[in-house]
């Protein structure tokens, strides 16, 4: 069970006497929130939208990888990157970001259904540019 404090008065502070980053918890939570599902939107409003998207910025992937897919790949290239993200995956239909620091939760964001729909359909092979070549030694 995770524990959530309430009291936003009991979290530590910075020499300035602020809350880390300046800002409330659910605040700072909130726009992380809002920052990944625009990233999700920005991508395209059709599958192959998302899949021009994701070759444009040079993503490679191996089809069926749980933990590669296109989208992963770039979540972790373009969230991942961010220093107060501890981790962030991709589960059941959302996206799972954890953050930097005891005090922080974790920030769930809803898939939208178009990169659902793409994540299908680069698993059945529809869009082979995405796929990471092999080399010699791989599998």
């Amino acid at each position: 069970m995770q524990h959530r404090r309430t009291d936003d008065a009991k979290r530590p502070r910075g020499p300035d006497g602020e809350h880390p980053e300046g800002t409330s918890r659910s605040g700072f939570e909130m726009r992380t929130a809002r920052d990944v599902g625009r990233l999700l939107w920005s991508l395209g409003a059709s599958r192959s939208s998302v899949a021009a998207s994701l070759e444009m910025v040079g993503v490679r992937a191996a089809s069926r990888d749980p933990f590669g897919s296109p989208v992963d790949r770039y979540l972790h290239a373009v969230v991942g990157a961010d220093p107060n993200v501890k981790s962030v995956r991709i589960e059941a239909g959302v996206v799972v970001v954890r953050l930097q620091g005891w005090w922080r939760s974790v920030v769930t964001v809803p898939l939208p259904t178009v990169v659902q729909e793409f994540a299908s359909a680069f698993d059945a092979g529809c869009y082979p540019a995405l796929l990471q070549r092999q080399t010699r030694g791989q599998g």
